[in-house]
């Protein structure tokens, strides 16, 4: 599962609140565009003969009866949340949600600690693929997160010889996503804002 972090506005979580369905729409969106951020960053850095063929194959995607299909969903999706008005832009944690939520509550299966901001929150949506923070919440989740640091996290809970320390893979994902997790809750919290956590 894809995971994404959005700030929105307590109006914003109202409107969400109050239209249900709206989350939907918002998830479908929230993928495109990172979709769209990918496909343009692998096109700027491809070889230009690599470029070329890369972009008439999307070509070729968006004229066949499933692109239009995908195209007319996204397409219905930003005219629904329109609504909402203007959005942040969402944080990609991409898989590595699983791994932050380990390392920082010590356990998948804890339900009882500031640091399960991904699996926690107010249900919304339906089948539980979005949750809710609101902005107290944020707060409260911000204040914790800055307290912790990479290193800690790694050897947080009694881990057996800080196992995480010694994978250069797994410390470098850490070190990548935690960082960027951090600065967006406290971004978002120093705005009064609060988070829906997507799932896809």
């Amino acid at each position: 599962m894809i995971c994404s972090v959005l700030g929105l506005t307590p109006a914003q979580i109202n409107a969400l609140r109050a239209a249900p369905s709206l989350v939907n729409h918002l998830g479908l969106v929230v993928h495109d565009h990172r979709w769209k951020a990918l496909l343009n960053d692998v096109l700027e850095h491809a070889p230009a003969d690599r470029r070329g063929e890369l972009e008439e194959r999307q070509a070729r995607f968006e004229q066949s009866a499933a692109g239009r299909e995908a195209a007319g969903r996204e397409a219905e999706a930003h005219s629904a949340i329109t609504r909402l008005g203007t959005l942040e832009s969402a944080l990609s944690l991409v898989t590595s949600w699983r791994l932050l939520h380990f390392v920082s509550a010590g356990d998948v299966s804890d339900a009882g600690s500031l640091a399960d901001l991904l699996l926690r929150g107010e249900c919304v949506g339906g089948g539980g693929s979005a949750r809710l923070h609101g902005e107290a919440q944020t707060g409260e989740l911000s204040r914790f997160l800055d307290a912790q640091g990479v290193e800690w996290l790694l050897c947080a809970n009694d881990m057996p010889e800080c196992e995480f320390s010694g994978d250069k893979e797994l410390r470098e994902e850490v070190d990548h996503h935690f960082p960027q997790l951090r600065d967006y809750v406290r971004a978002m919290a120093d705005k009064g804002n609060g988070l829906v956590v997507l799932m896809s």
